[in-house]
């Protein structure tokens, strides 16, 4: 203990992180806004919590598995015993939990068409594999977000709120639904959002619109369109946007101009 220097931290709000900081730039990183601000539809990404059954590398390859799922021929127990060989019977089944219980789960497949809910799911870096989505399958399936990213063509910002890595921070763009950890992994300090950029107008009938919005807050938009005028190109569209909004990906990235290059 004698040996240890005590060193003066200049801890401040609203964080007030106990390590050292650099603090020459907290002014300006302070005028910018968040991500969650600026794109306020947006939601975590999708947890499965049964991702050896529903998600698999192909549609081909999905497809076989559901369908021996669902094969009514096997009784529960041989599906069990098929999908969940390690799991452990302790308060549920092997693979039930409280809100999914197995036979109630095949029963619904084999009476629904549910080849039309297999769609890409960006599910790990560089690893666009096929998901069986359906809020029957999926534990949290962020549906009221998701939905914007499979009504029609559009794209989808995912970033990470907390990065404890320099040279592993999440910014990136999909054009599918994505889970919640497309970038991140366990131990790591969040896990991935994902921001549609065209919120789709989605009637409680389910006949979904073509007409679109863009996932900007109005405010904040006309904002940053005066602070990143470009000589030559004008003002920023929204995909331009979304694009360089993928370099600062952090909980409250600062707004600069557009670069003149």
């Amino acid at each position: 203990m004698k040996e240890l220097v005590p060193e003066q931290l200049d801890v401040r709000g609203p964080q007030y992180a106990f390590k050292w900081r650099d603090h020459t730039l907290a002014e300006a990183y302070e005028q910018g806004f968040s991500i969650k601000e600026f794109m306020p539809v947006n939601s975590v990404g999708i947890v499965t919590a049964k991702d050896t059954l529903v998600t698999d590398f192909t549609q081909a390859a999905l497809t076989q598995k559901i369908s021996r799922f669902v094969d009514s021929s096997k009784t529960d127990d041989q599906v069990r015993s098929e999908f969940f060989p390690y799991r452990t019977a302790r308060k549920y089944p092997p693979g039930d939990s409280r809100g999914w219980k197995l036979p109630a789960a095949r029963a619904i497949l084999q009476a629904t068409d549910w080849h039309q809910d297999i769609t890409p799911v960006t599910y790990r870096p560089f690893d666009t594999r096929t998901i069986l989505y359906r809020p029957d399958m999926v534990d949290w399936g962020r549906e009221q977000v998701m939905r914007h990213m499979l009504a029609g063509e559009n794209l989808g910002l995912v970033f990470c709120r907390g990065d404890a890595e320099d040279n592993s921070a999440s910014g990136h763009v999909t054009n599918t639904i994505c889970d919640s950890r497309s970038w991140t992994r366990p131990g790591m300090q969040s896990i991935d959002y994902l921001a549609p950029l065209y919120l789709y107008l989605c009637p409680e009938n389910g006949n979904v619109s073509k007409a679109r919005t863009v996932n900007f807050d109005p405010a904040l938009w006309d904002r940053l369109k005066t602070l990143a005028p470009h000589p030559d190109h004008g003002t920023p569209d929204e995909l331009q946007t979304l694009i360089t909004s993928t370099a600062p990906c952090t909980a409250r990235p600062i707004v600069q101009p557009m670069p003149n290059s």
